[in-house]
């Protein structure tokens, strides 16, 4: 039976034997005192934007998103065929040109782009590999402000050959820059097992329903393809919000609710779900709670305060802490900072859920992404050192360097649950970060897997 003292090994192990070489590690600042900073070796490359371009056969450089467009990036591919570009990251995700990104991987010989920030996208190492141009893709942190192991980790845990994970972690750096390749034999390979609970994913059932930034083919996957993915994932159970209830306008749809307790009944208690609750449609959600909330795979409610567009402290949330409350199922919600491009983000910040964390101090409440950004990370220790009904999740892209030290330093390890954000995200992602940090086995064991059996009364090893 698979354990986290193997899988931190084995993690360990290739961490230590793949070639890696940083690409881009100058993104922002140290977000917190614990931050682990650089431990691989990095090279310094020139800015598009500040340079003379061509520099040199022999030196990459770098188009950073938000400061060179896409449409502009795509000029200098043309104008200057013959120098290597890497597009890196800004605090904006890559993710949202997912599409775009690949597309010019496949059209442009000189076009690369750097993991951070891109790579902990759901399969995307996958995606990239089937389409031929995995060899696209180098190594890049995002250090000081991102974990080496938010990259690591996708790397590492991918179903890619050894060769291209040696590829995307240095070598098609180095062959680019004319130095030699390190080439190093593979690590035992590690058994296969699931131990994991995910408590934080998404799944959708109709089209019409999924209103994502990024849409990805997993979006529609029934039961048969996740139980491949959960188990290429280490994960025993998922629990995921169905975008049919999070994204519905109003309408009751019972083919679909049928849909989805199909797909979860299917997996035998692996899969479960969160139904929806929106204040503006408040009707149809009650509707929808009274036959789901207590349902066998209904794991709780989701609440989404900036997608909805209502605030966190809006007195019609009651319904949904009452319920919980009731009938001893979780509120699990978006949280997030005051964001300076997504505006409608403070719609979420942790001190606006304190009003129903009073009213109802029997309901379980898990603020999901444990706040989202460094900027709540007081706010987010306060409310959950105030009030013992509250725990975080990891889930999204929240992969800043010493966020692990920081929040478990502030809450304890008993109060943080394991979530990935899939089919968004990857959970190798923090799965990584995790098994890197300064945490104990034990630690690690409570947010992996114990928390949330507690928690939702359910229990990993039964599969």
């Amino acid at each position: 039976m698979i354990n986290i003292g193997d899988l931190r090994k084995y993690y360990l192990s290739c961490r230590e034997a793949l070639p890696f070489l940083d690409c881009w590690n100058r993104l922002g600042t140290k977000p917190f005192a614990a931050a682990h900073g650089q431990s691989l070796p990095a090279v310094e490359l020139p800015f598009a934007d500040r340079c003379n371009i061509p520099v040199s056969d022999n030196m990459p450089v770098l188009l950073q998103a938000g400061t060179i467009t896409l449409d502009r990036a795509e000029e200098l591919l043309k104008q200057y065929p013959q120098q290597n570009f890497i597009c890196v990251t800004s605090e904006r995700k890559l993710i949202y040109d997912r599409v775009r990104l690949l597309k010019m991987a496949t059209e442009f010989q000189n076009f690369y782009i750097c993991t951070a920030n891109f790579t902990p996208c759901m399969l995307l190492l996958e995606e990239f590999y089937g389409c031929g141009v995995a060899g696209k893709l180098i190594y890049g942190s995002g250090l000081p402000l991102f974990s080496e192991d938010a990259s690591l980790g996708p790397i590492i845990f991918s179903a890619l050959p050894w060769s291209i994970k040696c590829d995307i972690a240095g070598n098609t750096l180095r062959r680019l820059m004319n130095l030699p390749e390190i080439i190093v034999p593979e690590p035992e390979r590690l058994q296969t097992g699931t131990l994991l609970i995910d408590t934080h994913m998404h799944f959708s059932i109709a089209p019409e329903f999924h209103k994502a930034v990024v849409h990805q083919p997993q979006s529609f996957w029934r039961w048969a393809e996740w139980r491949g993915y959960m188990e290429s994932a280490f994960t025993a159970i998922g629990i995921a919000t169905p975008g049919d209830l999070l994204e519905n306008t109003g309408t009751f749809r019972p083919e679909i609710l049928k849909e989805i307790q199909k797909l979860c009944r299917e997996s035998l208690g692996r899969m479960r779900f969160y139904v929806s609750f929106n204040p503006e449609h408040m009707e149809v959600d009650k509707r929808i709670m009274e036959l789901l909330l207590e349902t066998p795979e209904c794991a709780g409610i989701k609440i989404h305060p900036p997608l909805h567009r209502v605030s966190a402290d809006d007195d019609r949330y009651d319904i949904a802490f009452a319920e919980a409350e009731r009938t001893g199922k979780v509120v699990l919600t978006h949280s997030w900072e005051d964001s300076s491009y997504n505006p409608v983000q403070k719609l979420s910040l942790p001190h606006l859920f304190e009003k129903h964390l009073k009213n109802h101090p029997g309901a379980k409440f898990i603020l999901g992404h444990a706040g989202g950004r460094p900027a709540t990370m007081d706010e987010v220790c306060r409310v959950c050192q105030k009030y013992s009904n509250v725990w975080v999740d990891l889930s999204g892209d929240y992969f800043h360097d010493g966020m692990l030290e920081t929040l478990t330093a502030g809450i304890g390890a008993e109060r943080i649950l394991l979530g990935s954000d899939s089919y968004w995200f990857n959970v190798h992602a923090i799965f990584g970060m995790l098994l890197k940090s300064r945490l104990s086995d034990a630690e690690i064991e409570l947010i992996a897997f114990k928390n949330a059996e507690n928690l939702y009364g359910i229990t990993a090893d039964c599969y």
